[in-house]
């Protein structure tokens, strides 16, 4: 069994940096620098444009919960996560739940890359299951009625 204590602490650092945003130049170059430490080279450059200084949004993550941490590969994991944000358009603010997954690749020397982006994913749902109700055994063995130690009051 694998600690993966370190993939969650990874994914969630992440998490907080991609889906909190605003709009201003400032911001959006503090938070593209910022998810430059979790994603391939590749997928910063799948990201680049995805905030921009003409999208009306901005967001704050106020939970990440990851939910499952899963060995993909030798050295590769799917992780899933639930982000839950604050995302404000004009004087209108929502709470927003997503769940996503991403691979993490983990090195030998315990180095961690993100290898694919946020996927969305179904969110964790509650069980129908329902234990079945122990019915308590009170029959009494053929050798306990036989004991002389038993009496019947009636």
């Amino acid at each position: 069994m694998n600690d993966t204590n370190g993939i969650e602490n990874f994914v969630k650092n992440f998490a907080k940096a991609y889906y909190s945003w605003d709009t201003s130049k400032e911001a959006i170059e503090a938070r593209t620098t910022e998810i430059s430490k979790y994603l391939t080279k590749e997928l910063q450059d799948l990201s680049a444009d995805t905030i921009r200084t003409d999208i009306p949004t901005s967001a704050t993550v106020t939970n990440v919960l990851v939910w499952n941490v899963e060995q993909s590969g030798t050295d590769d994991f799917t992780v899933a996560y639930e982000v839950d944000q604050q995302v404000k358009e004009g004087e209108q603010t929502q709470a927003v739940t997503e769940n996503y997954t991403v691979t993490v690749h983990v090195d030998k020397d315990g180095a961690m890359v993100i290898t694919q982006n946020p996927t969305l994913a179904p969110s964790v749902q509650k069980s129908k299951y329902e234990p079945k109700v122990q019915e308590a055994d009170v029959r009494v063995s053929s050798d306990t009625v036989k004991d002389d130690n038993w009496k019947i009051i009636g």
